[in-house]
């Protein structure tokens, strides 16, 4: 059998010890002094030790009382917590979304603060990935941010973006001229159908030479290279946006490319027009 002071005792005991003030603790817990005084003294009546000492003007933990205290407030805490989760009738709608490792950094992070503003009652469950396979969605997952063409069987996709190719670069680059990337570093993502060779040949620099390549599995390493001078990336312009904008990079060629590829949202099945995926699809193509 249980031994449990009654949760009164407990509530007045942990309100004391934070306050150390039976009249400051009656004031938060809307009870008179006298009535938290005697739930402490039943309470250490009941445990056979003394919790506060009494002093002139307030309280002070005995040794029982601070050890006693970090227990009495972890389960108060959780039995809070566990209340509110179970039975709050204002609980926060859950949306969970998967999403391009390299769209979120770049495109949703800075953002996504306006969405929590326009619906503070919708709490999204994010998890990413580099690249992911033509299938469908992972169980559970509402909605899904990913690279392609669109053509994804039994899914439907909405693109977010018009993407173009550029490459991209630190300020401290010293280009001025497509043929001063042969002194460059050339910095591949792999994955993406139309790469620097696409990009090369449709600027008509296809036999262009550089001084080397480095590749890598993400645009962020590529990006983060890029911004450290040690190379050139080809950015899409989705993802570039906020870095030239805040002047971590710059794009020294006046020639962009449009990319047949693009970042679709997409979902298995409609969303309903009230429900947390719905609100959160029309939101980000709006952006």
């Amino acid at each position: 059998m249980r031994r449990l002071p009654p949760l009164n005792w407990l509530r007045s005991f942990e309100a004391s010890a934070r306050a150390l003030s039976f009249t400051h603790a009656a004031q938060e817990l809307c009870l008179t002094q006298a009535a938290v005084s005697k739930h402490v003294k039943s309470l250490e009546y009941n445990l056979g030790r003394t919790l506060f000492t009494r002093l002139p003007h307030g309280l002070e933990l005995t040794h029982d009382g601070a050890a006693y205290l970090p227990a009495v407030r972890d389960a108060l805490d959780r039995l809070s917590n566990a209340t509110q989760d179970l039975f709050d009738s204002k609980k926060r709608l859950q949306l969970n979304v998967r999403t391009s490792l390299v769209y979120y950094n770049c495109c949703l992070a800075h953002r996504i603060s306006e969405f929590y503003q326009k619906y503070p009652d919708i709490e999204i469950n994010f998890s990413s990935f580099i690249w992911v396979d033509n299938g469908g969605l992972e169980p559970g997952i509402d909605l899904e941010v990913r690279y392609g063409r669109g053509d994804w069987d039994n899914l439907i996709a909405n693109q977010i973006h018009d993407d173009s190719l550029l490459p991209v670069a630190s300020p401290k680059a010293e280009l001025g001229r497509v043929e001063d990337l042969s002194d460059q570093y050339l910095l591949h993502c792999v994955g993406y159908a139309e790469g620097w060779e696409h990009w090369l040949q449709a600027a008509g620099f296809s036999g262009l030479k550089p001084k080397g390549h480095r590749h890598f599995d993400t645009l962020i390493s590529a990006f983060q290279m890029a911004e450290m001078q040690h190379g050139v990336a080809l950015g899409r312009s989705s993802l570039v946006e906020q870095a030239l904008s805040e002047g971590r990079l710059v794009a020294p060629f006046d020639y962009q490319l449009k990319s047949s590829e693009a970042f679709y949202l997409v979902h298995s099945n409609d969303c309903p027009t009230d429900s947390p995926a719905a609100m959160f699809k029309d939101w980000l193509l709006d952006i």
